[in-house]
């Protein structure tokens, strides 16, 4: 688990290098592509990925969460009449 959250220039070159060589191999890291545009959200793509995961994205996904979800209930609280 990442105690910090914080990407090394290494950790990012090493997921970088794996997208690359999973697209040069054709292989399909998603389960499909949403076009932002067609909803109104500005432009570009959202994409799913395909599980399981990469382990240092599920490692980042695990480690985010509990904080994402704290700040996520404030932001309902706050918002609750």
């Amino acid at each position: 688990m990442f105690s910090c959250l914080v990407l090394s220039q290494g950790d990012i070159r090493n997921v970088a290098l794996s997208l690359a060589n999973a697209k040069k191999r054709a292989i399909r890291r998603y389960t499909f592509t949403i076009d932002v545009g067609t909803f109104r959200f500005g432009s570009g793509e959202y994409r799913y990925d395909q599980y399981p995961l990469m382990n240092m994205l599920q490692e980042l996904r695990e480690g985010f969460y509990p904080m994402l979800v704290e700040v996520a209930n404030r932001c309902l609280e706050t918002l609750r009449p």
